[in-house]
């Protein structure tokens, strides 16, 4: 079977008569445009062009195939303007609820590409570092990371791994300097957590570090944790995705072992199959995808 997308090519070459002609309409390199005419050709088994000094020509073959492929092409546009029209009869409300670094990073911007493609859909939001119960009604979906909270009931998929960092200020950075790695935060001012934050994987890991460290302060949610580390009260671990996107931070140490978080998208079963529900989910997970190297935290950011 030969690939679709292939026909593409074949169209712009008969149309333009060169690959470097089809390949500035098609916005794409000339190899790029000669190799595909080479992949449909050996799929198809049959030479499509005669090539010649002068240009591409179809060649009889090609003719006889070119009335079948203009029919693909225009299928494809009426599926597409098809799509269309239903995405913009798609309408709805959907309570999305989820903590307030998710928000920052996640749900807020991508709030407005939503809104552009779905502009009938009404996205309701409800921050709180408080997990909801979906099942009550408190909300349609949500964003969760460590536990999605009653998996057996809810509609749950896995987006991503979130991994923790080490970060201070640059005041403190050059007030106290910066540790060289975990053995050495014992002569250093540690930020704990508080309430359910101190029941993560990362807050214990920060209890087995502070021999010998004072812990200035502790917060009982990530946004004045995050305010704290920024004032130059100490060091304290944030999710790499968060931590990385402040230039003002020092990363001291870019993995805390064993503080992975895995993030989850769960939903109501009874709205799974909404169709505003299931397109501003299907929404997500791809948003999401295309930040996993972030929430992983390969980024350029390098220790002091």
């Amino acid at each position: 079977m030969f690939d679709w997308n292939d026909i593409r090519y074949f169209l712009a070459v008969v149309r333009s008569g060169s690959t470097l002609a089809a390949s500035r309409s098609l916005a794409v390199n000339q190899t790029t445009v000669a190799r595909r005419l080479a992949a449909l050709e050996e799929a198809l088994e049959l030479r499509l062009f005669d090539r010649l000094p002068g240009g591409y020509v179809p060649s009889t073959a090609g003719l006889a195939l070119l009335p079948a492929a203009e029919a693909m092409e225009r299928e494809a546009e009426a599926l597409a303007r098809q799509a269309a029209h239903e995405k913009r009869h798609i309408s709805g409300t959907i309570r999305v609820t989820t903590t307030d670094v998710l928000a920052s990073v996640i749900l807020m911007p991508a709030l407005g590409a939503f809104a552009e493609v779905y502009p009938d859909v009404q996205v309701q939001t409800v921050i709180d570092d408080r997990p909801l119960d979906l099942l009550k009604g408190e909300a349609d979906l949500a964003i969760r990371v460590g536990d999605p909270g009653q998996e057996d009931e809810l509609v749950v998929r896995r987006l991503a791994t979130a991994h923790w960092g080490l970060y201070c200020s640059e005041a403190y950075a050059q007030r106290r300097g910066v540790p060289a790695d975990a053995a050495a935060l014992g002569g250093h001012a540690l930020l704990g957590f508080e309430g359910q934050l101190d029941r993560t994987a990362v807050a214990a890991w920060l209890r087995g570090q502070t021999a010998g460290a004072v812990i200035a302060t502790r917060s009982n949610t990530l946004h004045t944790h995050l305010n704290a580390i920024r004032a130059g009260l100490g060091i304290g671990p944030l999710p790499r995705i968060e931590g990385d996107r402040h230039g003002d931070l020092r990363l001291c140490l870019p993995r805390v072992a064993g503080a992975e978080q895995a993030l989850w998208l769960a939903m109501r079963p009874e709205v799974r199959g909404l169709k505003h529900a299931r397109a501003f989910s299907d929404f997500l997970i791809v948003r999401v995808a295309e930040m996993r190297p972030l929430f992983e935290g390969q980024s350029a950011r390098e220790t002091a």
